[in-house]
């Protein structure tokens, strides 16, 4: 039996896909994935931004709120989960710190899920 563990970011990814919007079904987590990269490539990357880091112009498509993800993004409600999961955010500078690291992990996060799922 293969335990796989999912860090908080990796879960948020997955519990925020939906590709319904796009009629687009799929049959487990490394379909959804691959639809949403496609989305994504289709949606952002183009010949003007191509050339910059993938999980760049992830982060800021996310923080363009897409459709196929609806990832928690008011800072109240990351903050919220964020206390849920155990993080440090006691402290203004602890909140900051979070929610400045929030958007890239989500990005390095899905590309773990990309390659590794």
């Amino acid at each position: 039996m293969k335990t796989t563990y999912l860090t908080f970011y990796e879960r948020t990814i997955l519990e925020s896909i939906d590709l319904e919007p796009y009629n687009i079904f799929t049959e487990n987590e490394f379909e959804q994935i691959q639809e949403v990269y496609k989305i994504f490539l289709l949606e952002y990357v183009h010949k003007n931004n191509k050339h910059e880091r993938e999980t760049k112009l992830f982060a800021d498509w996310l923080r363009g709120l897409p459709s196929s993800l609806s990832i928690p993004f008011s800072n109240y409600e990351i903050l919220q989960n964020a206390l849920v999961e155990g993080f440090n955010v006691s402290t203004e500078e602890a909140e900051d710190y979070f929610l400045e690291m929030y958007w890239g992990n989500l990005s390095n996060a899905f590309f773990t899920l990309k390659d590794n799922l």
